[in-house]
């Protein structure tokens, strides 16, 4: 055996039927794993941990210790590899010491997968995809010297990665919004269409290909690094954007004298974490929240990729020590788990488990509030989730604590279906900012967060006629917060319009331009909502519709001109803004179907449409 041996291999007899051998390259982890793919039922995926055998030192052995997809036909528990000449390998398969099928396989690739990147920027950016780790004066003393490429860092980890960096975004010339589009920058609704209707690669399947755009900061402020971007359906994880200015506002006071190498680590570092969760891995301090491939122990003590500096010991320590590597259960899953799981498109990102048993929190007290409990067929029922300090002194917790799907789930249950945990659409990497909640004693003790229970990653949890209960619990330092449940009634329909218009309603378009308040792209779906609007203006959905109509015209509007590879920016439009809105809120149900707080601020913006014209 002395050429190596690592990656992909298919077989000689059946081309749905291939094995990945990890052994004796970067990081091996003497592991087998194989697939065979079905084309009417579900994969049938294994693993086996490899040794060599006690009995002939040619030959390597490992029981099956997972088994994953179709298994009626799969009845083996321990696999023999022997390695033969020009690339070839035996496979027994065994059911204990007793061989029942022999298969020869041919090397295919030295990697476990191929992944495609496709590399978009704004104009003026300059990428970085590849650092000197020395150049910084803080770094690990083992690493060798030269240049770490994102191409070198996923090649380590068995992925051979396709870079495409060809594409530059270059906004318009001579646009007088230019300068007020990058002071707005990037909003989530913008990513989502921008990535969806232009990018050449973006499939409606699970496929090896992902997006990344390399922006300057997102709408939200500095504190978004970056973001990976869960689509709805059944193509999520396919795009991840990084936001440069961003990093680069965020030098602490200690780096100005290595600003720049400070900052394109940062950059570089961002960018393979992204890229990480596009691939569906989680954050080292949460696998045991999850419901993982495998039981998987918290990791925040290992420096990975996966892992924030902030979560090991401070940023000092963790690059002393970070290799700019993937840890082992990282690679098991990055090379070994089902291609669902870890595809574009394929599995959604990841689910968390039920409540568990974790100590009650009597500090603070977890409230959902609603405006009412009855809601009519396609009302999307807005919900506030309410944080509140019970506690006489002023308590600080993460400023995200009730967008975070690490601290806050909810559970939306039907009656007679099964429970369903909301998800939001896009999961999001920033710095943990922290805000002071004040005692009991003050008028403002609490944190609100307004939720669009509808619609989310999964597109429609509201739809159906019914009765559903909604749970929600916070999870912090140890300690839950259950809130008590509470119950809404959705109505049946009552015009034969709204059954009809419902079709083209419960859509994942739909879905998604509902909860980004609207798009300027998804030409078909504003088609379905004006058409609503015509149909049934008494509807209490006819008031969501026309926000979602009114807030693109709000403020400058980018999208992708395909064909010339540039950004356009389309003006606001305050006259059309203004009629959306006015006809929206003018709606005798707008304020309790919309929120007080949200309708006051959606009244605040049509004054100022009207004081624009």
């Amino acid at each position: 055996m002395a050429a190596k041996v690592d990656g992909r291999y298919k077989n000689q007899h059946s081309s749905n039927d291939e094995i990945k051998i990890d052994i004796d390259g970067k990081n091996a982890l003497n592991v087998i794993s194989g697939t065979i793919y079905h084309r009417f039922k579900a994969n049938t995926h294994w693993i086996a941990d490899l040794e060599v055998s006690a009995d002939h030192e040619a030959y390597y052995v490992g029981d099956i210790h997972y088994l994953n997809g179709f298994q009626d036909n799969f009845r083996y528990n321990r696999v023999t590899v022997k390695f033969e000449e020009n690339e070839f390998i035996t496979v027994d398969y065994m059911i204990n010491e007793r061989k029942i099928r022999q298969q020869v396989y041919k090397k295919q690739s030295d990697y476990f997968r191929t992944l495609d990147l496709s590399i978009y920027r704004e104009e003026g950016i300059v990428p970085v995809l590849q650092i000197d780790p020395k150049a910084h004066y803080i770094y690990n003393n083992t690493l060798p010297d030269g240049h770490i490429s994102i191409g070198s860092v996923f090649n380590n980890a068995g992925i051979d990665i396709r870079l495409d960096e060809s594409r530059e975004v270059i906004p318009e010339a001579n646009s007088d919004l230019l300068e007020k589009v990058k002071q707005q920058n990037w909003t989530d609704r913008e990513l989502h269409d921008a990535m969806e209707s232009y990018w050449d690669k973006f499939k409606n399947h699970p496929q090896w290909a992902m997006w990344v755009f390399l922006a300057r900061f997102h709408a939200d402020g500095d504190r978004i690094k970056g973001k990976m971007f869960d689509n709805i359906g059944p193509n999520h994880r396919q795009g991840v954007a990084i936001f440069y200015t961003s990093i680069e506002k965020s030098v602490p006071g200690k780096e100005i004298g290595y600003r720049k190498q400070w900052t394109d680590r940062q950059k570089f570092w961002t960018t393979i974490h992204e890229i990480g969760h596009g691939l569906n891995l989680y954050h080292s301090w949460e696998r045991e929240e999850v419901n993982s491939w495998l039981p998987l122990k918290n990791e925040s003590e290992f420096p990975s990729f996966m892992n924030y500096p902030s979560q090991y010991r401070g940023p000092s320590s963790y690059f002393k020590e970070f290799l700019y590597e993937f840890s082992q259960s990282e690679l098991l899953f990055l090379r070994h788990a089902p291609d669902y799981y870890v595809s574009m498109g394929g599995a959604n990102w990841f689910d968390k488990e039920g409540f568990g048993h974790l100590e009650i929190s009597e500090e603070f007290q977890l409230e959902l509030n609603l405006n009412k409990q009855l809601f009519e067929f396609m009302e999307p029922v807005m919900i506030n989730l309410k944080l509140v300090n019970m506690s006489d002194q002023s308590v600080s917790v993460p400023s995200n604590i009730l967008r975070n799907s690490l601290y806050t789930t909810v559970v939306i249950h039907k009656k007679g279906a099964e429970p369903a945990i909301y998800e939001r659409l896009v999961h999001e990497h920033s710095d943990t900012s922290y805000q002071e909640i004040p005692g009991q004693k003050s008028s403002y003790n609490y944190l609100i967060e307004q939720v669009n229970l509808s619609v989310g990653l999964a597109g429609w949890y509201i739809s159906e006629p019914g009765e559903y209960t909604i749970n929600a619990a916070v999870f912090y330092q140890d300690k839950i917060l259950i809130a008590n449940p509470v119950s809404i009634m959705i109505r049946l329909p009552i015009h034969r319009y709204e059954e009809r218009i419902a079709q083209d309603y419960f859509t994942m378009n739909t879905a998604k331009v509902l909860y980004f308040n609207g798009s300027k792209t998804n030409t078909r779906t504003n088609d379905h909502l004006k058409e609503l609007l015509v149909q049934l203006p008494t509807r209490n959905a006819a008031i969501h519709a026309g926000i979602s109509l009114a807030m693109p015209d709000v403020k400058p509007y980018k999208i992708f001109n395909h064909d010339m590879n540039q950004v356009k920016i389309i003006s606001p439009d305050p006259e059309k803004a203004s009629l959306n809105l006015k006809n929206a809120l003018k709606h005798g149900e707008a304020e309790r179907s919309l929120g007080t707080q949200q309708f006051t601020n959606y009244v605040s913006l049509m004054k100022e449409q009207f004081k624009m014209l």
